[in-house]
């Protein structure tokens, strides 16, 4: 679906905040999933099954792409304007990092548990297709495995992604 569609940040003809889906190779929109507040950034997982998006005032949001069913909101647990938004593969986990340069708080958030799994500084972060997270600080690269809903960090280099599978 990533690929196919596009991501766009409007407010409705009706006045009210929303994310709007939009089909670029058709030039229609597919779906209006109306938020609270205004939202400030929209990321779709790596499969694209996902959509997450963080809206004023602390909330993340998670929905299914296939459907658009709403899978979880929580609140109250980012202190910071986010800059970067990534979903992990199974839909369990949204990492938020604060907006800026160098290493930034980021939160790592079971969306369906509404608490903060992980609380670290980094630079750069992504979940890989097999759940990974990748993350840079100013040490280099490390991975931390997202399995169970939990984080655990795996040795660095080609070793964590041998033994996560994405070589």
């Amino acid at each position: 679906f990533g690929r196919s569609g596009g991501r766009g940040v409007s407010r409705s003809r009706r006045g009210r905040p929303e994310v709007q889906i939009y089909d670029v190779a058709q030039g229609k929109p597919l779906e209006e999933l109306e938020v609270p507040t205004g939202p400030n950034r929209v990321e779709f997982s790596t499969d694209g099954r996902y959509l997450a998006a963080t809206i004023a005032g602390g909330v993340v949001r998670l929905w299914q792409t296939s459907d658009w069913t709403s899978l979880g909101s929580v609140a109250g647990q980012l202190t910071f304007d986010p800059g970067q938004l990534a979903v992990s593969s199974d839909g369990q986990l949204v990492a938020v990092c604060s907006r800026g340069t160098g290493n930034q708080e980021m939160k790592v958030i079971n969306i369906t548990g509404g608490d903060t799994v992980q609380s670290i500084r980094t630079s750069e972060m992504s979940f890989l297709p097999s759940g990974l997270l990748a993350v840079a600080d100013d040490t280099g690269p490390f991975y931390l495995n997202t399995g169970s809903g939990s984080l655990t960090e795996l040795p660095g280099g080609v070793a964590a992604l041998a033994q996560a599978g994405d070589s």
